[in-house]
C-alpha cells in the first residue's frame, strides 16, 4: 500500500507483492557494517552528490536523513511517483 499523493493523505494504491518482491530484500548489509565504515559510506554518498537516496531499510533511512542533506525514499515511494506520473500522462 502506497499513498496516492493526488487524492490526499487518506487514499492509497494497493500494490501486489509480485510488483515489488524482487526489488525489496533485507540482506542485513548496512547493519553488518562497522560504524566507522558507515561514516566512510556516508562520505562516499556525500561526494557523489546524488539527487536522492533510495533504501528499503528504515534504520538506514533514519541514519541517512540525520547524516546527509539528500532526500531519502523507500522504493515503494518511487513506484508511487512513477505510477502518479504515468496516470498524468494518460
Amino acid at each position: 500500500m502506497v499513498p496516492d499523493r493526488k487524492a490526499g493523505k487518506e487514499s492509497f494504491h494497493f500494490l501486489k507483492k509480485s510488483i515489488y518482491k524482487k526489488i525489496l530484500k533485507d540482506d542485513g548489509y548496512f547493519s553488518d557494517i562497522d560504524p566507522l565504515d558507515r561514516m566512510a559510506l556516508s562520505e562516499k554518498i556525500q561526494a557523489a552528490e546524488p539527487t536522492a537516496i533510495i533504501t528499503d531499510c528504515l534504520s538506514c533511512r533514519l541514519q541517512f536523513q540525520q547524516m546527509l542533506s539528500f532526500p531519502v525514499y523507500h522504493p515503494l515511494e518511487i513506484i508511487s511517483r512513477a505510477y502518479d506520473a504515468f496516470q498524468v500522462q494518460r
